[in-house]
C-alpha cells in the first residue's frame, strides 16, 4: 500500500470509529495509525466520552474495556443501562471496581424482583 492509500484507509478508518465505532474497527485504526496513534487515540476516545455523539453504547463499551479504562465503561453503563452491557462491564471490572459490580448487581436484582418481572431474572 503506497502512502496516499494509508492515508486514505486511516481517514477512513478514523470516520469509521467516529460515525460507528467497533472494537475490530478502533484496533485497524491504531494499526494504520502507527506513530500517530497516541495522539488520534486521545482525540477518539474523547469522541466516545460523548454520550451527544455516541449512541452506540455497547461498542464504545468494548473499547474501553479494551483500553481498561474501567470508569469510562461504568459511566457509560451507568447512563445507558442495558442488561447485556452491564454484566459485559461487571465481568471485566470485577477484580478493579468489585463495589460498583456489588452496588449495580443490587440495584439491578432490586429492580426485577420488586417489580416482578420474572422474565429478566436471568440479569
Amino acid at each position: 500500500m503506497g502512502m496516499g492509500e494509508e492515508k486514505i484507509a486511516l481517514e477512513a478508518a478514523l470516520v469509521a470509529v467516529e460515525d460507528a465505532p467497533t472494537l475490530e474497527d478502533y484496533l485497524l485504526t491504531e494499526k494504520l495509525a502507527g506513530e500517530l496513534w497516541p495522539e488520534l487515540r486521545a482525540k477518539l476516545l474523547e469522541h466516545l466520552r460523548d454520550p451527544e455523539a455516541v449512541s452506540w453504547s455497547s461498542e464504545a463499551t468494548g473499547i474501553f474495556l479494551h483500553e481498561e479504562l474501567w470508569d469510562d465503561a461504568i459511566a457509560i453503563v451507568e447512563r445507558d443501562g442495558e442488561y447485556d452491557a452491564v454484566a459485559q462491564v461487571a465481568d471485566a471490572v470485577i477484580e478493579h471496581r468489585p463495589e460498583w459490580v456489588i452496588r449495580t448487581a443490587l440495584a439491578q436484582a432490586e429492580r426485577i424482583v420488586e417489580s416482578g418481572q420474572a422474565r429478566y431474572y436471568h440479569h
